[in-house]
């Protein structure tokens, strides 16, 4: 449950000669979140009788989120853009929900072992319902070129200052009092000694981090070539391209924030006249790690290759008469 109360503020003033346009305002977003963890069997201290019941966490928090957005008419068809914010990114639901599992080394088997200790237990799936979002301290600079409506090139810079973030961590946590494998009650004999004595495991939960951020520059172009020459009118091109390097802390290691490359290429040639339309476009993005899902359906980070996607659309849209507004592609 999300609540909002924001107020914003126009601005529209001049900056000596120059005009400067804008705005100013705050949110202030209130989340209550809570998932049932799942149907939890164990002792009732002090007791051998079984206590089953549903278990229900979660987290109710205040983010006040401040946002600032400047634009500054320059000569010559230019405009100087500015933003600073604080802004928050969701967890996916499967991130926030419940319902993790357990599982139990065999006494023939090999236990996992972490600076000499032995872990018989392992805890998987399932999400946190105590998470917060991705926050970030955000500063956006663009410088903005215009040909009067027809095409526009830009350059922009961003910093993205990361408060916190959200990754797996492997924690030891102890598994006193939850039945073994073969058992339906505490009393029942067990065939998992080592296990029933040590009851110290690993279990691998999504947690909050802190620190890290994304910084990068992007670059921007869209023109017909009819302001070239008039025998290439219909014809235009798109282009943008971002290099950007960024960094958080997961268990130790620093690395790249998953799902983000450091080179992103988007092209689009087109041709658009007398109802025709053509376009090829080619998507080139470059290797980065990447939350891949496993068998049981978990993210492990992997690295990911470079892809470039080509698409290619040819279309007619009908004009004035009975097929008015039908187009084909």
């Amino acid at each position: 449950n999300l609540t909002t109360a924001f107020v914003k503020f126009g601005i529209d003033t001049q900056l000596g000669s120059l005009p400067l346009t804008g705005n100013i305002g705050v949110q202030s977003i209130t989340v209550d979140q809570s998932s049932d963890i799942g149907f939890s069997s164990g002792l009732v201290p002090g007791t051998t009788e079984i206590n089953r019941s549903i278990v229900t966490s979660g987290a109710k928090y205040t983010d006040v989120l401040p946002s600032l957005n400047l634009a500054l008419e320059l000569p010559h068809d230019m405009k100087l853009r500015f933003g600073a914010a604080i802004t928050v990114a969701r967890p996916r639901m499967d991130d926030l929900a419940g319902g993790a599992s357990y599982s139990v080394v065999a006494d023939n088997a090999t236990p996992d072992e972490v600076d000499g200790d032995v872990f018989y237990w392992k805890r998987t799936g399932g999400g946190n319902p105590e998470l917060k979002p991705w926050k970030a301290n955000t500063f956006d600079l663009s410088l903005e070129k215009y040909f009067g409506s027809q095409a526009y090139v830009s350059l922009a810079g961003y910093y993205k200052k990361l408060t916190t973030y959200i990754f797996n961590k492997s924690i030891i946590t102890s598994f006193e009092g939850v039945l073994l494998p073969d058992q339906t009650s505490p009393s029942d004999p067990t065939s998992f000694t080592e296990a029933d004595a040590n009851r110290l495991g690993i279990s691998t939960v999504r947690v909050n981090g802190s620190g890290g951020y994304i910084r990068g520059v992007e670059f921007t172009a869209s023109l017909p070539l009819s302001i070239l020459t008039p025998m290439l009118d219909g014809f235009g091109f798109i282009v943008s391209g971002a290099k950007n390097s960024s960094e958080i802390d997961i268990n130790g290691v620093e690395t790249a924030v998953p799902g983000l490359s450091e080179e992103v290429v988007n092209t689009t040639l087109y041709f658009e006249k007398a109802g025709f339309s053509a376009r090829v476009s080619n998507r080139y993005r470059g290797d980065f790690i990447g939350e891949v899902p496993a068998f049981d359906s978990s993210l492990t980070l992997n690295s990911v290759k470079a892809e470039s996607l080509l698409v290619a659309q040819i279309g007619y849209e009908f004009g004035d008469g009975r097929l008015d507004e039908l187009s084909l592609g």
